[in-house]
């Protein structure tokens, strides 16, 4: 499961995931970009 939140909520919602028994981590952040290239996870 993936859950996308506010980077300031992270932690407190990585937290309060572990207390309640589940593994919960950082994996990445979203940022704008005028760039042509993209990243496409399927």
């Amino acid at each position: 499961m993936v859950i996308a939140l506010p980077a300031e909520a992270a932690d407190k919602a990585i937290a309060f995931l572990n207390d309640k028994g589940e593994s919960a981590w950082k994996i990445g952040y979203i940022k704008a970009s005028d760039s042509e290239q993209r990243v496409v996870i399927e």
